[in-house]
C-alpha cells in the first residue's frame, strides 16, 4: 500500500501555500507547518513518505531537523527533500545531503521539476523497499537451504555408516567361505560377483558423503597457491604412486604466481581425486601422469591432469563430470568423485572438462579465475 503523505515545512507562508496547492493538485495528501517543531511533531503524528524541508526555519535550522529525523525511529521510512531560496550554493547542497537529505531543490522551482522530484524520489525509496523485502525473502530461502543441506549431509554420513556395517559382514563372510576353500565352481563365481559389488558399493557410499561435504557452506575462503596445492596432493598420494608404479610429474610454468581466492583443502581434495583417477583408470603399462600449471587466456590459472590411460569415449566425454549419468547403467559407475570435483570448482568460479590428447589417454582442464 503506497504512502502519498507529504508534510510540507517552510515559515514563508507564501511559498508554503503554492507548494501545498501544487503537492495536492498532484494527488498528494499534504499537511502544513512552519517551523523544525512543527515538522517533528507532523511527521511523529502522520508518519509522512516525504517532508519538504526548507532550510532556514525560526526555531531550529532545517538541516538540524534532517539530521534528527535520519537519527530517528523514521529514518528507513521518510524521505527529506530540502528546499532553499536563500542557502543556494553548492556547499549548502551538499552540507544538507552530508545531514541525510535525500535531495536539494533552490527556490523559486517549477512546478514540474517538484513534482518529478518528488515522484522520483518515492520510487526510489519503492524499490528500495521492494529490494529489501526480496532480500529477506532470499535470506529465509537460503536459511532454509542450508537447514536441509545440513539435514542431508547428516543422513548421507548415517545412511552410509549404517550400510557399511552389512557390507563389511558380507565381505569377511564370503573372504572366509574362500579361504577355507568351501566354495567351488560357479559358487566361487558368484562370491566374486558379490565381493565385486560390495566393493563397488563401498566406493558409492564414500562418494555420496564425499558430495555432501563439498555442498557443506561456506568455505573456508583465503588465498590459495595452487602450486602447494598440487604439490600437497602429490604428497597425500605418494604411497599410491609407489604402490602402483605410477611417474607424475608437475610443471609450473606461472612461477609463483598462481594465487587464487578459495578453499585450499577442497582443492586439494579436488586434485588428489583427480591424480588418483588418472592412476587407477590405465592400461597394462605403468601409468604417467603430467599435472600442468600455467596461465589461461581469460586471466585465470589453468591446471591440466593428464594421463596415459585408456581414454574416454567421446560420447562419455561431455557428462563425465555430472553425477547422474555415474548412477545409471547395469552396474551402476560409483565414481562420482569427478561430480565432487565439479562442484568443488563450480563454487570456485572455475569451470572443468576433459579433452582427448594427441597419443591417447585423457586431459582433464580445470579454468580457476586468478586473485585480482
Amino acid at each position: 500500500m503506497h504512502n502519498h503523505t507529504i508534510v510540507n515545512i517552510d515559515d514563508h507562508e507564501p511559498a508554503r501555500y503554492a507548494r501545498h496547492r501544487i503537492l495536492e493538485t498532484a494527488g498528494y495528501k499534504v499537511y502544513d507547518g512552519s517551523t523544525g517543531k512543527s515538522a517533528m511533531e507532523l511527521v511523529e503524528h502522520h508518519k509522512p513518505a516525504l517532508v519538504l524541508l526548507d532550510v532556514h526555519l525560526p526555531d531550529i535550522n532545517g538541516m538540524e531537523v534532517c539530521r534528527q529525523l535520519k537519527a530517528g525511529p523514521y529514518a528507513a521510512s521518510i524521505l527529506v527533500l530540502q528546499i532553499s531560496a536563500s542557502a543556494i550554493s553548492g556547499r549548502s547542497a551538499r552540507i544538507a545531503m552530508d545531514n541525510g537529505a535525500d535531495g536539494y531543490l533552490t527556490d523559486p522551482v517549477d512546478p514540474d521539476v517538484l513534482i518529478s522530484t518528488v515522484k522520483a524520489l518515492l520510487r526510489l525509496r519503492a524499490a528500495e523497499r521492494s529490494l529489501a523485502i526480496t532480500n529477506q525473502r532470499l535470506e529465509k530461502m537460503i536459511a532454509r537451504l542450508e537447514r536441509s543441506n545440513a539435514d542431508l549431509r547428516q543422513f548421507a554420513q548415517l545412511a552410509s555408516h549404517e550400510m557399511r556395517a552389512p557390507l563389511r559382514a558380507m565381505e569377511t563372510s564370503i573372504a572366509m567361505l574362500v579361504e577355507q576353500g568351501q566354495l567351488e565352481g560357479s559358487a566361487r563365481q558368484h562370491a566374486a560377483a558379490l565381493q565385486n559389488g560390495a566393493a563397488r558399493m563401498d566406493a558409492l557410499l564414500t562418494g555420496i558423503v564425499a558430495l555432501s561435504e563439498a555442498n557443506k557452506n561456506p568455505f573456508t575462503i583465503g588465498p590459495v597457491d595452487l602450486s602447494v596445492v598440487v604439490h600437497e596432493a602429490i604428497g597425500k598420494l605418494s604411497k599410491r604412486i609407489a604402490e602402483s608404479r605410477a611417474a607424475v610429474d608437475y610443471e609450473d610454468h606461472l612461477h609463483g604466481q598462481s594465487q587464487i581466492e578459495g578453499d585450499s583443502a577442497q582443492l586439494v581434495r579436488m586434485m588428489e581425486h583427480l591424480i588418483d583417477n588418472a592412476i587407477k583408470f590405465r592400461k597394462n603399462v605403468p601409468p604417467r601422469v603430467l599435472v600442468k600449471l600455467e596461465a589461461g587466456p581469460q586471466r585465470d590459472c589453468l591446471l591440466s591432469i593428464t594421463d596415459n590411460g585408456a581414454g574416454i569415449p567421446d560420447a562419455e566425454r561431455d557428462d563425465l563430470f555430472d553425477l547422474f549419468p555415474h548412477l545409471r547403467g547395469d552396474p551402476p559407475n560409483p565414481a562420482i568423485g569427478l561430480a565432487v570435483c565439479r562442484r568443488i570448482v563450480d563454487l570456485h568460479g572455475g569451470r572443468i572438462w576433459a579433452e582427448a590428447p594427441e597419443g591417447g589417454g585423457t586431459r582433464v582442464m580445470i579454468s580457476l579465475p586468478a586473485e585480482s
